[in-house]
């Protein structure tokens, strides 16, 4: 079983699901006023799969059909339509709760800069880094360009580990400087989102000359070596550290547990779209939920989590319910899923 499969995965899109929710930990930071040792294992490690995936899946399903520059436009726009419309959203959101700006011209501003660079909430800065990936991967679509590019993006992943796992005693010039906007764009699109929507491009590469039988072991070799890492890590006195982003180990199990999702044929009673779309809008919606429980009721981190995830997950499957409901309604003859 070592050819790619030509469909939509939903182990993969299941996964994805799982990587949202993960993402919801992240944000609301369970177990940080409790134990120090549980907020560094369940927040600061085993989550941190999650935006490197979503990555690699983004750039694997765009590199996949490059060959085909219509379904390119098609994926660009997509996710442009939805960052048009949570960036609304969210800008209508932060002006009820923070009231109408002193300056306008400042705050259009700071809204385009935003907007175009650095994503208009802060879990949208993944979408402005992939359409910019995706306009360079296009332009440059050729083998020969994108194996270079790979092979550039390893180099800048490995900085960003430097970066995010070591606790060097900058000079303080230095410590301006990655605290600054310019150093979040380096971060953002270099050392984070360039090299791991390469993996999307290196998953063509790697997957049809790596067998199966290996395949499906690398995920559980690469795991146990990740958490060896972090054990490590841990073991420093790094569990305080907020710059656990990107780790040496974090990259391979990202990409082998992508390759052994990915090469499953038997495909489970499972609609990809509905989990997909579900997994969409928990990752746009839950800063909305996280506001919204904030707002009504002052709780422990750990208890805002789960409220978090029942909510969010609730929402996204009634809004994803309604839609396909009123979607076969209408539109009977092509209301199948994908």
């Amino acid at each position: 079983m070592t050819s790619p499969v030509k469909s939509r995965n939903a182990y993969i899109d299941a996964f994805c699901f799982l990587c949202a929710i993960l993402v919801v930990v992240i944000h609301t930071k369970p177990f940080i006023d409790t134990d120090s040792t549980m907020y560094f294992w369940f927040v600061k490690v085993l989550p941190r799969i999650a935006v490197p995936f979503f990555f690699c899946t983004t750039g694997y399903f765009f590199n996949r059909q490059l060959s085909n520059p219509a379904a390119c436009r098609n994926q660009f726009f997509h996710l442009l339509q939805q960052y048009c419309v949570w960036s609304f959203i969210y800008i209508v959101a932060s002006m009820f709760i923070s009231g109408w700006p002193i300056s306008i011209r400042n705050f259009a501003i700071d809204t385009i800069l935003d907007f175009f660079i650095f994503g208009t909430e802060y879990h949208l800065w993944f979408i402005p880094v992939c359409l910019a990936f995706m306009i360079v991967f296009y332009i440059l679509r050729s083998d020969k360009w994108r194996k270079f590019l790979w092979g550039c993006s390893i180099a800048t992943y490995g900085v960003g580990v430097i970066f995010h796992t070591m606790d060097l005693y900058y000079p303080e010039a230095l410590n301006s400087f990655i605290s600054s906007r310019l150093f979040a764009i380096i971060r953002y699109y270099f050392l984070i989102g360039f090299p791991c929507f390469s993996m999307g491009y290196a998953v063509l590469l790697i997957e049809p000359v790596t067998p199966w039988k290996v395949r499906k072991q690398l995920p559980f070799i690469f795991a146990l070596l990740f958490l060896g890492e972090m054990a490590l890590y841990y073991m420093m006195g790094k569990s305080s550290s907020f710059k656990l982003t990107t780790t040496f180990m974090l990259y391979p199990l990202t990409l082998s547990v992508f390759m052994a999702l990915h090469g499953i044929q038997k495909m489970p009673n499972l609609s990809t779209k509905f989990i997909k779309e579900s997994s969409n809008l928990i990752y746009f919606c839950h800063p909305l939920v996280i506001l919204l429980i904030t707002h009504c009721w002052k709780t422990s981190h750990s208890v805002l989590c789960i409220l978090t995830i029942v909510f969010s997950t609730a929402i996204s499957y009634t809004i994803v319910f309604v839609k396909n409901t009123i979607r076969m309604r209408f539109s009977p003859k092509t209301g199948s899923v994908e």
